[in-house]
């Protein structure tokens, strides 16, 4: 916590505001990872080759050879 702490300092965060941070981001990674694990198997490009999955596949074998 004491490389946080001159960043809490220059940005003027309190404890309490840090501690709402925390408990936010916690409660979105809670609540959004179920849904959208579900959303990344139902929609994922293998199963859909959408207009982005070319592309990028495109890029990989051309580039990494």
């Amino acid at each position: 916590m004491t490389a946080a702490a001159g960043l809490s300092k220059t940005l003027h965060i309190t404890a309490g505001s840090t501690a709402l941070l925390g408990a936010m981001f916690f409660l979105g990674y809670f609540f959004f990872q179920i849904p959208g694990a579900h959303y990344a198997e139902t929609k994922s490009a293998k199963k859909e080759q959408n207009a982005f999955a070319h592309p990028v596949n495109y890029w990989n074998a051309c580039h990494f050879r």
